[in-house]
């Protein structure tokens, strides 16, 4: 990454904190002048100007040329590697060039809906909330891009800080297979809707059609009528499957 870069370059710890726009977020880039740190600049520099994550202030460092005390308090010990910040608080740190890692901490900073990519996150995801809806998508279905919006919409409703919540969850099939074999994904969408782990209702399939019962808002949620109303009714402290 040279001059041009959308990723700023800090050396010391003030600059560090100059260059921190975001309060809250904030995602640092440790390297060095390797070719394997200069792989990842492409990738690096459009997630820095993703609009989705421009609430995290991104910012790169040199471990060679930057000052002992960086790499002292951020203890620093291999480059390429990553480390995102939250209200001052390290919530993760990613070694190596592991670019689906980095995009998981990047949502987690910024997303109301969880990504989980293996089945042992998501046995500590359900262990944690007793409420738990899993959307099981793929990249390259329009039908999943389209309801994401809504998605986090109706996550976003959830208080912070309260693992007694309804958490809301997806799960790429791709990229974790194993899950989706575990619950038998053979569609997507699917939206599973878990208490205590155990799945108590489901919706399945593509986007329904036309407009239900006459309601002028289905437009508004992207065809997904029957899924929301779903979602939207295991909202609440006693969730209450369709029936």
């Amino acid at each position: 990454m040279d001059v041009r870069s959308a990723i700023p370059k800090a050396g010391s710890l003030q600059e560090l904190q100059e260059l921190r726009r975001s309060e809250a977020l904030l995602g640092i880039y440790f390297y060095e002048d390797s070719g394997a740190c200069h792989k990842l600049a492409p990738t690096l520099e459009k997630l820095a100007t993703d609009k989705q994550y421009k609430q995290v202030s991104f910012v790169r460092v040199d471990v060679v040329t930057c000052d002992e005390d960086v790499r002292e308090k951020y203890e620093v010990e291999h480059a390429p590697c990553f480390m995102f910040y939250k209200n001052d608080t390290r919530v993760d740190y990613i070694r190596e060039g592991d670019m689906r890692a980095v995009r998981s901490a990047l949502e987690k900073l910024t997303k109301h809906v969880r990504r989980i990519n293996s089945p042992a996150e998501f046995d500590t995801v359900k262990t944690v909330h007793e409420r738990l809806i899993v959307h099981f998508f793929s990249e390259w279905a329009i039908d999943c891009e389209r309801v994401a919006e809504t998605l986090e919409n109706l996550a976003s409703r959830k208080p912070e800080n309260d693992d007694t919540a309804v958490k809301f969850a997806r799960v790429d099939i791709n990229e974790c297979e194993a899950l989706a074999r575990d619950f038998r994904i053979l569609t997507v969408p699917t939206f599973l809707i878990l208490r205590n782990g155990i799945v108590v209702d489901q919706f399945v399939g593509a986007p329904t059609t036309g407009n239900e019962g006459g309601d002028d808002d289905d437009d508004d949620l992207h065809g997904f009528g029957d899924a929301i109303r779903l979602l939207e009714q295991n909202l609440g402290p006693n969730p209450r499957p369709i029936t």
